[in-house]
């Protein structure tokens, strides 16, 4: 389950961390706050493309990490993820940009 979300140099975003504690979340807020962007990196964590011309400033890079925590279950059903987990089962993505 994801724990949280890092977002960095994207569109209106300039830098923001979303902890994610339950197992159901809504994003709501006012047309134009920034809910579609947060869909969307989720996105570019599965491995979708983006596009340049989200880039806040285009002199750095946007950054999208995110925080997993992976029961054990899990972990034995996908050994190959294992030696990205540490011993609390987290697994943080390395930066997308």
């Amino acid at each position: 389950m994801i724990q949280e979300l890092h977002i960095a140099n994207l569109a209106v975003i300039e830098d923001t961390t979303l902890e994610f504690e339950t197992r159901y979340t809504a994003l709501i807020g006012e047309t134009g706050a920034g809910k579609s962007l947060v869909v969307n990196s989720l996105s570019l964590l599965t491995g979708e493309r983006s596009d340049f011309s989200l880039v806040r400033d285009k002199a750095k890079k946007a950054i999208i990490t995110g925080l997993f925590h992976l029961d054990e279950e899990f972990i034995k059903k996908h050994e190959e993820v294992a030696s990205y987990v540490d011993e609390n089962g987290d697994l943080k993505t390395p930066p997308l940009i």
